[in-house]
């Protein structure tokens, strides 16, 4: 979790010195941050080794509380109270892969970085001719000597005259905005009540009053306020409500992007590794470019095609058969030993810039992973963002589809020409791992071979339009294969819609181990149209005369969102439509299927030889009001049938009555029917019963 740098003094009073230059360090969340793996320095490159860089103590900090480190406590004290948490420079450890050098704060312009357990800049500030630009923040501003600047708690907009005041050092608290205090009644009183001041210097304020005034002082107080100064008052005067330059309105913090499958890929794989990329903490090659590879060289490359997105509570799973159960997240401490997040555009492992790269490397403990395996990353909702298999089906899901050519190769390489499995181009996601991936040489943090240069925004597209599925049928006649069943997905929209990336399957949750198949690119259905996709081809033509417009074998899998094949389970099922961004679309159960994840009303049935057929175009989501069951006529919408031109001529009773005949035709689905209420109407109306 973020901490953010609530004040810096860089100009000491200490002559010679400076020793009582300090930082103060506060926490902005509603919770309590275990600062173990934090670092705080004034080297704002990474690996460069003029400016410093040091681990902080592994304390934790309340909401709102602080931790101050100085150049020498000494020299601090003369000037300030000790803080409750409370640390000299030369107390903490250097941390030499950042910066290399002791703690030196230039008056003329320098900055100050947070760095978290990942090395990800969790905040930064810079002062009078310091490096904005680098840091991705709006210049300028500076302090006088003696004078320190002060957050205006917890205000963070990268803006450092919009996020920062020069005032009088108040170290151990964060510079709380205060209310202004109301106009004092006409009631006079003895007691001094501290009215708070709006400069941020120490004066006393004359009264008229005979009576004598306490003598200010400046001392901290434990309220965290703009100064120190206690101004007695013991008079009715007016005072006039202070007004706060700059503006203290806090600026809402940026909600963290939610994240959808393929907003961050599985980029590259090294699982047999020919060079030491160890040594040098997976930032490239050691010294020794001939050493040779072992298991603590292994790395899987993430690449970031999101901007926005906080990796907090994201994990990886590398299932190889030997992997130990459980999720572990993308940290240090995780799955990987090694956490690098590398970006050019000021994005960082809380908040990712698209183009950014997130390298984990040397697997946790003794562990190592074998060349046939299944990664799969996850959210931290637990949402399936992408998933690789390398060699011969560690999924589970059959042969022949694991990268990087569908064969046991997986990922052995013979030398360092094809010791990464790669995305090919860089971060190309089609879902088959066999059309994404190549072997070929280490790209490590950079594109795989093609420069796809920065990731543009793309145009506005118009919103993809839902399609329905209009019939299905689940228990096939045709014996052991029941072949014959499909899906029949009809346009309900009066234009022709293109079906380039929508997909269908019976997996009802992302990440499962049901089907879900993607429709051809390119394939066009017109206004009330339908196509139909069946379980085996041959079977479905044996039954229905003519071949279905796909077979569910001949399509690709999408095994983003589900990674089983075609099978709809007599007893009860789904069957879901998603769209180009994997919004369902549509959805349907039956039998003992999960109506309530789909939110559904249940039930539903048609054991053979009928299907389910949606009563054109009707769609509440409820099953017994939206669907029949009938004889299967695939291809064909299902309309309610047509009223007579005329109503039949009734038969005239005594006392004025009038006879209707007809027939309902049909009981309702809220009985022992076999269609909705509405329909039964329709059929009753066709067949006379109408007046």
């Amino acid at each position: 979790m973020p901490i953010l740098i609530s004040e810096l003094l860089y100009d000491g009073q200490k002559p010679s010195s400076e020793g009582d230059e300090f930082v103060e360090l506060c926490n902005p969340n509603n919770e309590i941050v275990n600062l173990d793996g934090y670092k705080v320095g004034d080297e704002e490159t990474m690996g460069k080794s003029g400016e410093s860089m040091f681990y902080l103590p592994s304390v934790k900090l309340d909401p709102d509380e602080c931790i101050v480190i100085t150049k020498n406590k000494a020299d601090f004290q003369i000037y300030y109270a000790e803080p409750a948490k409370f640390y000299e420079i030369s107390e903490l450890t250097e941390y030499t892969s950042w910066g290399g050098r002791q703690w030196g704060l230039a008056n003329g312009g320098d900055e100050m970085l947070v760095l978290g357990p990942n090395d990800e800049i969790l905040d930064g500030v810079a002062y009078e001719g310091g490096e904005y630009t680098l840091l991705g923040l709006e210049p300028e501003i500076s302090a006088s000597q003696e004078k320190s600047i002060q957050r205006i708690w917890p205000v963070d907009t990268n803006s450092m005259l919009n996020d920062f005041i020069e005032a009088d050092p108040n170290p151990g608290f964060p510079n709380m905005p205060f209310t202004p205090t109301p106009t004092p009644t006409a009631t006079p009183t003895e007691m001094a009540t501290h009215t708070p001041t709006a400069t941020a210097s120490a004066t006393s304020t004359e009264t008229a009053t005979p009576t004598p005034t306490a003598t200010p002082i400046e001392t901290v107080t434990s309220t965290p306020t703009v100064t120190a100064l206690v101004t007695p008052t013991e008079t009715a005067t007016p005072v006039p409500s202070p007004t706060i330059t700059p503006s203290l309105t806090p600026t809402a913090t940026a909600t963290p992007v939610t994240a959808g499958p393929g907003a961050v890929v599985i980029n590259e794989i090294v699982t047999k590794p020919w060079r030491d990329w160890s040594s040098n903490d997976f930032w490239g090659l050691s010294d020794d470019n001939d050493s040779k590879g072992g298991s603590n060289d292994e790395f899987v490359e993430l690449y970031i095609k999101v901007d926005g997105l906080d990796l907090t509570g994201w994990t990886i799973e590398l299932l190889d058969g030997s992997w130990p159960e459980g999720t572990h997240d993308l940290t240090s401490k995780g799955a990987f030993q090694v956490s690098n997040y590398i970006s050019s555009n000021g994005g960082v492992f809380t908040r990712t810039v698209a183009g950014d790269y997130l390298v984990l490397g040397n697997v946790v403990g003794s562990e190592a992973m074998n060349d046939d395996v299944w990664i799969i990353l996850k959210d931290n909702t637990g949402v399936v963002i992408d998933q690789v298999e390398l060699g011969d089906d560690r999924a589970g899901d059959g042969s022949g589809d694991g990268a990087p050519d569908g064969t046991d190769r997986g990922g052995k390489g013979g030398g360092v020409d094809d010791e990464a499995i790669i995305r090919f181009p860089n971060g190309y996601d089609t879902d088959d791992d066999v059309a994404d991936f190549i072997a070929g040489p280490v790209s490590l943090g950079q594109s795989n071979g093609v420069e796809e240069g920065p990731i543009s925004t793309p145009s506005p597209t118009p919103p993809a339009l839902p399609i329905l599925i209009g019939e299905f049928l689940y228990d096939g006649q045709t014996s052991s294969t029941e072949g014959d069943e499909f899906v029949e997905l009809c346009n309900p929209n009066d234009t022709t819609v293109d079906l380039t990336g929508y997909k269908v399957g019976d997996e009802e949750t992302a990440g499962g181990g049901e089907s879900m198949y993607r429709l051809p690119d390119g394939t066009l259905l017109a206004t009330g149209a339908c196509l139909v996709i069946a379980k085996k081809g041959s079977d479905f033509q044996k039954r229905f005369g003519f071949l279905p417009d796909f077979e569910a074998g001949d399509l690709k899998k999408h095994t983003t969102w589900g990674r089983g094949s075609w099978s709809l389970s007599n007893s009860g099922d789904e069957l879901v439509v998603l769209g180009p961004a994997d919004q369902i679309f549509d959805s349907v159960a039956y039998r003992n299927g999960n109506y309530a994840a789909l939110g559904l009303e249940a039930g539903a049935t048609a054991p053979e030889p009928h299907s389910l057929q949606r009563v054109w175009s009707t769609d509440t989501n409820s099953m017994p009001h939206d669907f029949v069951r009938a004889m299967p006529n695939p291809g064909v919408l299902t309309r309610p049938p047509s009223p007579p031109n005329s109503p039949p001529k009734p038969a005239f009773l005594t006392g004025g009555m009038k006879a209707f005949w007809g027939d309902l035709h049909a009981h309702t689905t809220y009985s022992d029917g076999a269609g909705p209420p509405h329909f039964a109407l329709a059929k009753a109306r066709a067949a006379g019963l109408h007046f």
